[in-house]
This record gives structure tokens, C-alpha cells and sequence, in this order.
């Protein structure tokens, strides 16, 4: 008997310049690696981004403290009109309260 395979067909979340072929190895891949693996992918992929957001972070502001880099790091997760908004204002009020200057840092 031939070795037939299913039709490919594009899915709305498949990239566009991935061919159809590709795309069904990919999701063959990710069916073998079972819930597990995809989500250790998910959660490398999200170490991943906050990474080079914090990297981003620290070469747009390089004066900023840990405090001000999660505060501006929230802003670029959660953008300016999300209820980020309360975290991020919460954490900027404890930036302030020291005059602007973050905490002083534990001497290791």
C-alpha cells in the first residue's frame, strides 16, 4: 500500500513563509513531545523574552536600578493602557518614596 499522507492545509497561526510541508513535520514534532515538552518550549521561550527585554531595558537606561528596570520592564509587557498600569504605578511610588533613587543594594 502507498505511503499516502494527509492534505495540508494552512491554519491561521501558521507562519507565511513556512510551506505547508514544513509546518505538518513541525506539528508531527510537536505531538511526539507531548504536553511536557511543549510546555518546557513555552516556558524556554518566555525566559527567553524577558531576557532580552531586560537586556533592552538596561542598554536604553543604563542608570536605571533592578527596582526601576522591573518597573519599565512591566511597562513594556503590559503596555501604558492595561491594568498594568496599578502594578507599575505601585512599583514606581516605592521608587520615589526614596527620592527617586532605588534601595540601596545588599552588599554580598
Amino acid at each position: 500500500m502507498a505511503n499516502r499522507r494527509a492534505p495540508v492545509v494552512y491554519h491561521p497561526f501558521m507562519a507565511l513563509d513556512t510551506s505547508p510541508e514544513t509546518t505538518a513535520v513541525l506539528y508531527e514534532l510537536y505531538r511526539q513531545i507531548g504536553e511536557a515538552g511543549r510546555a518546557r518550549i513555552a516556558a524556554d521561550l518566555s525566559d527567553a523574552l524577558r531576557e532580552l527585554v531586560y537586556a533592552g531595558v538596561r542598554q536604553r537606561h543604563p542608570g536605571y536600578c533592578e527596582e526601576q528596570i522591573r518597573v519599565e520592564m512591566l511597562r513594556v509587557f503590559y503596555g501604558s493602557r492595561t491594568n498594568g498600569n496599578n502594578l507599575r504605578a505601585a512599583a514606581w511610588e516605592t521608587v520615589s518614596k526614596s527620592g527617586g533613587a532605588c534601595p540601596p543594594r545588599d552588599a554580598n
